[in-house]
């Protein structure tokens, strides 16, 4: 079976220009309406899909048109061009997806990605259909207010806290974050869009412009007024690295999901490639889970 090509694109929103990776498979007439919009993790970008994308496409009725977003200052993504809520996040995507051509949609996300489609479908539940929520993790909330972002106690901007080395050893660091459990060619990938990331970070910065904090999120809130149906994916490898350097992966996970319910399954992936990386590492059983789930609810 051959699989449909990834193509690139950008569209301009209120925000500024959001990048995105897009597949179809959709065959005139047959096609399966409802679209699938993809949600990053942080520091990634739309390529944490791009294995997947093909096999997602292919999957449903006559196939799909599947669309991976690239948050504002990610990837393809331009910089926003003021400070940021969760919320604002979420209401660019929808005009994206508007500019598209998108109404109706499944939203997959990925760990930070995982709180846009929380609030896309707390805010616009005609138009989210379903949600795939992939390493849930909720963030403990700070107790600071819920805004974009604050400057500095003497109302200059805040500086960007990563350091730049004369010697050029703060990329070594990056590659030797994830080299335990990434192998050569794809950590090189996630190196590069964290670098992207790292350097929109740095000019957002300099110029003010702050995107809010996760934990300064009201996820308890809006996973209240989540109606559609939930999947939870679960690595295993995930849940047991976060479990190991002190962030809670098991608490996290169970805290989001017991949030999400009633309307809410989960299921788990297994082996040594369920790491934070799984939807680039075992895109197969990724797709498979998210395939299986829409149709049991027959979307």
């Amino acid at each position: 079976m051959t699989l449909p090509r990834v193509s690139k694109g950008m569209v301009q929103t209120s925000i500024g220009g959001i990048g995105y990776l897009e597949c179809s498979a959709a065959i005139e007439g047959e096609s399966n309406e409802t679209a699938i919009l993809c949600f990053h993790s942080s520091p990634r970008s739309s390529d944490e899909y791009l294995e997947v994308l093909p096999l997602l496409a292919s999957s449903g009725r006559g196939g799909r048109r599947v669309v991976a977003l690239d948050n504002p200052g990610y990837g393809f993504s331009e910089n926003p061009n003021r400070s940021i809520t969760t919320d604002d996040v979420a209401d660019a995507f929808v005009e994206a997806a508007d500019a598209l051509g998108i109404t109706g949609f499944v939203a997959i996300g990925s760990l930070m990605g995982n709180f846009a489609c929380v609030s896309l479908a707390s805010r616009y539940p005609g138009r989210v259909k379903a949600c795939i929520c992939a390493n849930l993790f909720h963030y403990p909330p700070k107790k600071e207010p819920a805004t974009a972002s604050s400057q500095g106690s003497d109302g200059k901007p805040v500086p960007d806290p990563f350091e730049l080395k004369e010697d050029g050893s703060h990329l070594l660091e990056l590659h030797n974050k994830r080299s335990q459990w990434l192998d050569p060619e794809l950590n090189f990938r996630v190196l590069q869009t964290e670098i992207s990331y790292l350097t929109n970070r740095r000019a957002r910065y300099a110029n003010g412009i702050y995107i809010q904090d996760l934990s300064q999120y009201d996820f308890e809130s809006s996973a209240s007024l989540v109606e559609c149906p939930v999947l939870c994916i679960r690595g295993d490898e995930f849940i047991s690295f976060f479990d190991a350097i002190g962030l809670g992966g098991t608490k996290q996970f169970e805290s989001g999901v017991g949030l999400l319910r009633p309307d809410v399954e989960v299921r788990a992936l297994s082996g040594e490639k369920s790491t934070l990386n799984m939807i680039n590492q075992i895109p197969d059983e990724f797709a498979s889970a998210c395939s299986e789930y829409l149709e049991s609810k027959n979307i």
